[in-house]
């Protein structure tokens, strides 16, 4: 992955997503045969990091979102499953993929993913990777 890619801030996202939004049709291309769905995560308060590796912007980014979401494109309010900080925890992602969205989601439906918050590094050794990182 390039390096400016992986620098870009969740902020910079947002304003990306508000631009596009601003401009974007008041509806898909297509009609959506199905309902519509979506899980946002935003992670900002980080346990195992100082004030320095904190993301304040996080949450506010996956709220806005939503507001989008729900506001612009139609997505009913109870559609949306907000997950921020401590509920957006191992578990609580699991149950939204596991239990959330498998007991609600039909085959026609459609579903957006967003997550905003830190991602997470591996070691690698395949000559790939200038730093000798890969994101995960």
């Amino acid at each position: 992955m390039h390096r400016s890619i992986r620098r870009l801030s969740s902020l910079a996202l947002v304003a990306i997503l508000a631009l596009a939004a601003r401009s974007a049709p008041e509806a898909p291309d297509r009609p959506i045969q199905g309902d519509k769905w979506a899980v946002i995560i935003g992670v900002g308060e980080y346990m195992n990091l100082d004030e320095d590796g904190q993301l304040p912007g996080a949450v506010q980014d996956a709220r806005a979102l939503r507001d989008v979401l729900v506001g612009r494109w139609g997505f009913p309010d109870d559609q949306v499953l907000l997950l921020l900080d401590r509920e957006a925890d191992r578990q609580g992602i699991e149950r939204a993929f596991t239990e959330w969205l498998p007991s609600r989601v039909g085959p026609d439906d459609e579903v957006v993913f967003y997550f905003a918050g830190h991602v997470s590094q591996i070691w690698v050794d395949d000559g790939e990777t200038e730093d000798g990182l890969r994101q995960t």
